[in-house]
């Protein structure tokens, strides 16, 4: 079983059941479940990680609200890190989730996409290439038909983001 924790990226704001990445990575055959919470910054999502029990597979994945709201690369970097080790610590195996990016040509998001590229950077630098999924490199360079809002993926979107996974899925 693989436990999804995130943020509405995880979540998958604005879909219908079914419609969600999880849910059509669930309908090829996995025993997936999402605990994507939207709104999530990275310590609700550890908060949340560290109720527990937890499967012998977690998927994480967050950074964009905590961007949003002025946070650093530096702390989302170190936050992911410490989730590895617990779960570690727990017997459990991790993978991380890069976020999409947004869209770097609306003003309002050009901070947050400048962000968001150089967490890509960093997590690759960080973490062994299995243990990630690398949304961001998937949907660059930024396609808005892919997304409803700027943000979050849309169906067409999600659907992408279900194919990335199940690509780059190492356990």
């Amino acid at each position: 079983m693989i436990a999804c924790f995130g943020d509405s990226l995880t979540y998958g704001f604005g879909l219908r059941p079914g419609d969600k990445w999880i849910d059509i990575v669930r309908n090829g055959g996995y025993d997936i479940n999402n605990y994507g919470v939207n709104g999530a910054k990275i310590r609700d999502i550890m908060a949340r990680i560290q109720e527990g029990p937890l499967p012998t597979n977690v998927f994480v994945m967050g950074g964009t609200n905590d961007f949003d709201s002025g946070g650093s690369v530096e702390s989302l970097v170190k936050a992911y890190l410490e989730i590895d080790s617990y779960l570690t610590s727990q017997g459990v195996r991790a993978s991380f989730g890069i976020p999409t990016p947004t869209n770097p040509a609306i003003a309002e998001y050009q901070n947050l996409s400048n962000k968001l590229s150089f967490f890509h950077d960093e997590l690759l630098l960080t973490f062994p290439r299995n243990q990630l999924i690398d949304f961001f490199h998937a949907f660059t360079p930024y396609d808005s038909n892919l997304f409803f809002d700027e943000i979050h993926p849309n169906k067409k979107g999600s659907r992408k983001m279900a194919e990335v996974f199940l690509k780059e899925w190492s356990f």
